[in-house]
């Protein structure tokens, strides 16, 4: 199994998503990411949305693991992807079909598990630190 710490963030018109991959049984660290969407389509829920789809690409990549446990703080990361919440955006959409895809094509079992943002989860804080770093070198270009 491997956890999925994801974060995304909107601020100052930038839009950046970041990830941490843990290996659950031995909590070593097997990627991290952090990238900036050019043009989102819901500012604030963008960066949420692609912190998974990118962790999910990369555990497929891996060939490894079938097992993913995904922690994170937007409601709707879990709720788009269980049916509890509509379909209703472009934004919802993409990610549902991609996710839903991804999990069908390799096997894959979610397990998506809430923490509350900024609350000390040590995966989460590097993630946000991530996010934040992105924001700082954004505004020193310009």
């Amino acid at each position: 199994m491997i956890r999925a710490y994801v974060d995304g963030s909107f601020k100052q018109n930038k839009c950046f998503w970041a990830y941490l991959l843990k290996d659950a049984e031995d909590d070593s660290v097997v990627d991290k990411q952090v990238g900036e969407i050019k043009n989102p389509i819901s500012a604030n829920i963008d960066g949420e949305v692609y912190s998974v789809i990118f962790a999910v690409q990369k555990v497929v990549e891996l060939k490894k693991y079938k097992t993913i446990e995904i922690y994170y703080d937007y409601l709707g990361l879990e709720n788009w992807i269980t049916g509890k919440w509509k379909i209703n955006s472009l934004i919802s959409c993409t990610y549902k079909s991609i996710i839903d895809k991804l999990v069908k094509n390799n096997g894959l079992e979610l397990k998506f598990i809430k923490v509350k943002a900024h609350d000390g989860v040590m995966g989460n804080i590097i993630v946000d630190k991530m996010l934040s770093s992105m924001f700082k070198n954004a505004n020193k270009k310009k």
